[in-house]
This record gives structure tokens, C-alpha cells and sequence, in this order.
């Protein structure tokens, strides 16, 4: 079956998720099926399950508001795209990519009675913390993505220079972090942070190392004890 591009709308379900399917795009963030007035973030509490695919690996990419995604036994992307979305990978070695977030509306106002849709990226806060219930370290990945040109919106500005390089813990601090010291933990260039106290580990990323800057929680990774440099990587829109 041909890879296909299936859009989520204000009305819409998934329930063929057989061991058939297989390299489709779930994308909540779509532009069909909304009405004058509404926007893309009205789309909520979308729950994709696709655990019974066995065939070939997913996209799921959700908007602003809270999505469920459950992959496939192959190797699945998952782009959070803002919101608190709870992902469970399943087995495969699957990505987590997080991004500057970007929401549609829908603009009317366009020549010949064109409907168009227009759109905003704004920076990713610790409001849009995804959960992921099952990373494996050393097999999956936890993405930090940003536009191909650095743009003032990027989330990730500071990573920008090690698109594509091998991270190390000169760029990301792993450690049992005290308790309101994790802006200041670690060196001027641990841009990532991974905080593994207590029985979750929660990954954040900081613009400016141990400086003075707020660090911004990205993600909380459940039923994992551990993780290493190289389970992170910094890379560019035009690779998903």
C-alpha cells in the first residue's frame, strides 16, 4: 500500500489501525474540515492507537492541545507539536521529535473567495512537556528539531550549530539535579538537560548552559531508569 497522508479533523476517528496499515502520516495539525472562525488548536483529546500495526512504521503529529499516539511495532515518529501528549512508542526504534510550536486558522479573507490559512510559531514552554511512557535508551531517540534557516521563533537556537554532530556530555548534562538548581546545573554548554531524581526522568532544554536563564521541561520520561548522550540528537525540519 502506497504511503499516504491521513489529516485528523474537528469530526474525525481512527479505527482501521490492522496489521495492513503502515507508512501513514497522523497529522492532527491539518487544515480540512474546520469551519469560519475556528482554529487548528480546537482539535483535542485525539487518541490514535496503532498497536496493531505491524507492516511499517507511522507519523503522528499533534497540534497545540493533549494527544494520545500509540505506535506500531515498527519504527514510529512522533512530532508533539506543543500540548501535553502523552506517547507510548511501542517496540521499534522509534523518534520523539520536539519543535517550535506551529498552529493554523483559517483566513477568508483571500482574493477570488480562495480560503486560505495562516499560521504562527511560538516558542515551546514547559506547558508543552510531552510524557513518553516506554523510551529505550540506546534505541530510540529524543529529537530537538528547529527550521532549516535559524530563525528568531526556533525553540532550539542554541543547538543550532550541532545539527547533525554527535552529542556528548559536553552538550548534555545527565545527573541526579537538587531540587531548584537545575537552571545552573551543569556547564555553560549543557544546553540539555536530564534530571534522573526520583522514578521518572525529565529532560530539559536550557539557552544558555548553567547560566542565569530558565530551563524549559520538554519531556518526562517514564519506566526508564537511565539514558545517554547519544539517545539525543539535534537535527532540521527538512529531515522528517
Amino acid at each position: 500500500m502506497a504511503d499516504e497522508h491521513w489529516y485528523l479533523n474537528k469530526s474525525a476517528t481512527v479505527a482501521d489501525t490492522t496489521a495492513a496499515l503502515g507508512g501513514k502520516y497522523i497529522d492532527a495539525n491539518s487544515n480540512g474540515g474546520f469551519d469560519a472562525g475556528e482554529t487548528l488548536n480546537s482539535l483535542n483529546f485525539v487518541v490514535v492507537d496503532a498497536s496493531g500495526v505491524t507492516k511499517k512504521g507511522l507519523t503522528f503529529e499533534g497540534n497545540a492541545n493533549k494527544q494520545t499516539f500509540l505506535g506500531t511495532s515498527m519504527a514510529d515518529i512522533f512530532i508533539g507539536n506543543g500540548g501535553q501528549d502523552l506517547f507510548t512508542g511501542n517496540a521499534g526504534a522509534d523518534q520523539f521529535v520536539f519543535q517550535t510550536v506551529r498552529t493554523y486558522a483559517r483566513d477568508d479573507s483571500t482574493a477570488n473567495g480562495v480560503i486560505g490559512y495562516t499560521y504562527a510559531d511560538t516558542a515551546l514552554t514547559s506547558n508543552d512537556a510531552d510524557t513518553i511512557t516506554d523510551f529505550v535508551s540506546g534505541t530510540d531517540k529524543l529529537i530537538f528539531r528547529f527550521e532549516a534557516l535559524k530563525t528568531l521563533e526556533d525553540t532550539f537556537s542554541a543547538l543550532f550549530a550541532l545539527k547533525g554532530s554527535a552529542l556528548s556530555d559536553t552538550n548534555v548534562y545527565i545527573a541526579d539535579i537538587a531540587a531548584g538548581a537545575i537552571n545552573t546545573s551543569g556547564t555553560a554548554t549543557s544546553y540539555i538537560k536530564a534530571d534522573t531524581t526520583g522514578d521518572n526522568i525529565k529532560v530539559y532544554y536550557d539557552s544558555d548552559g548553567s547560566g542565569a536563564n530558565l530551563s524549559v521541561l520538554i519531556a518526562t520520561l517514564t519506566n526508564v531508569s537511565s539514558v545517554v548522550p547519544t539517545d539525543f540528537k539535534v537535527d532540521s525540519v527538512f529531515n522528517f
